[in-house]
């Protein structure tokens, strides 16, 4: 805690705030999935790795949610 106070304390207080931008206009159901497909294919055109991250992090997400939540939980056992 000591460390971070020493190092971290002065950035929270020399860094200049951004502006905040324009309040985001409120879009509909169809809307948002116009825009979310944009964002991808303007995502896709910029960065193809970030797509295919977004991907399979969804992929593994429906794939097995709850594998990854019992292996941080439960002890690792070495037999042998």
């Amino acid at each position: 805690a000591a460390w971070y106070l020493v190092f971290a304390a002065p950035l929270m207080v020399s860094v200049p705030e951004m502006p905040s931008p324009a309040q985001p206009r409120r879009v509909g159901l169809i809307a948002s999935y116009r825009l979310l497909i944009a964002d991808l294919r303007t995502l896709w055109r910029t960065d193809r790795n970030a797509v295919y991250f977004l991907l399979s992090s969804a992929l593994s997400a429906m794939v097995s949610p709850q594998s990854s939540q019992s292996a941080r939980s439960s002890p690792s056992v070495c037999t042998g």
